[in-house]
């Protein structure tokens, strides 16, 4: 979970595209690496062990450089209903409720 933001896809492509390359629209933090943006490039590509590789190693550069520190940490409560069916607490904080059922 990254930024706050709540409505982001769920591809971390997007995420790092848009923060952390010359290219991106969120460009708030100013941050500028080569290697991130090389790894970024390298993947987007659909072997999902790479892309994973790939994050993973922009992950710990980030970690180790700090390029964003958010404030706050929005947290959700949901209170649920013994005759609630098939509810689940996201960790996106989307509420799907085509599954849902009441008793």
């Amino acid at each position: 979970f990254y930024s706050g933001w709540a409505h982001m896809p769920h591809d971390p492509d997007w995420y790092f595209g848009q923060w952390f390359t010359k290219a991106g629209a969120e460009k708030l933090t100013r941050f500028s690496d080569p290697r991130v943006e090389q790894l970024i490039a390298e993947g987007r590509v659909p072997d999902p062990r790479v892309r994973q590789q790939k994050y993973a190693e922009i992950e710990r550069i980030l970690w180790d450089e700090e390029p964003e520190i958010w404030p706050y940490y929005s947290v959700a409560i949901y209170a649920i209903s013994d005759k609630l069916s098939n509810f689940e607490a996201r960790r996106d904080y989307y509420v799907l409720l085509h599954e849902v059922g009441i008793a």
